[in-house]
């Protein structure tokens, strides 16, 4: 909070890391979005495989045990960047995590400004990793899966053949499915150098990650609300 202040203060651009937004699959799905809307929900199924983690050794304890305000902040900026700002969060305590005990996980429901509410589900699962992100639309449905975007696929919809005047997802025929590079370094280098050279803002900057904090934050106190909402 107090580089954003000083950033403003000498009218400086901050760029923080949060790479989701660069990925060149993610602008093609908010495209889609914004072309085939309106956008009705968002299902979110993920989970963080904290006993990988730890075992690498790679972060003090004191980053490991609040690291819902580490990696985790990634999911919360990329809702941000799909639908805006959030206006209210309802949280409970997951505590079906096998390591550490102590760890802080949620299931949440996110409202935004739009009024679009999304829900996340968090999981623990040794055998697999996943990560998906469910766009439900008026029109079919969008999906971002494996490890958070390295597929996307778009389900329309067909006649039902078992009830009349009904529609149906229709998943054995897709719009589209395709898959995308992982890699955000090509699109955050261009905006890096576009930012030094005062042509453009950072798509990731200090205020995101001040936002996304506050989110974070919300969050903890709904939990300890038991599952209250609590504005943001």
């Amino acid at each position: 909070l107090k580089l954003t202040k000083l950033a403003e203060e000498y009218s400086l651009p901050t760029m923080v890391g949060f790479n989701r937004r660069y990925y060149s699959i993610f602008h093609k799905g908010l495209k889609i979005i914004k072309d085939h809307g309106p956008l009705l929900g968002i299902l979110i199924e993920g989970h963080e495989r904290m006993w990988r983690v730890r075992e690498a050794k790679k972060f003090p304890e004191d980053v490991l045990s609040n690291w819902i305000f580490a990696n985790s902040t990634h999911t919360i900026d990329l809702l941000r960047f799909f639908l805006g700002e959030v206006k209210w969060v309802s949280a409970i305590e997951n505590k079906n995590f096998l390591v550490p005990p102590d760890d802080f996980n949620v299931d949440a429901y996110m409202g935004f400004k739009s009024g679009v509410v999304a829900a996340l589900q968090n999981s623990e699962r040794r055998d697999y990793t996943l990560g998906e992100v469910v766009f439900l639309g008026q029109r079919g449905k969008l999906i971002l899966r494996s490890d958070w975007g390295l597929e996307i696929e778009g389900v329309g919809l067909r006649p039902s053949p078992y009830f009349s005047r009904e529609r149906e997802l229709n998943y054995a025929r897709p719009l589209f499915r395709e898959t995308g590079r992982r890699s955000s370094f090509p699109s955050l280098v261009k905006n890096a150098v576009a930012c030094l050279e005062r042509k453009a803002r950072p798509w990731a900057s200090g205020e995101d990650a001040v936002k996304d904090l506050e989110i974070i934050l919300a969050l903890k106190k709904s939990a300890g609300l038991l599952g209250k909402k609590v504005l943001v």
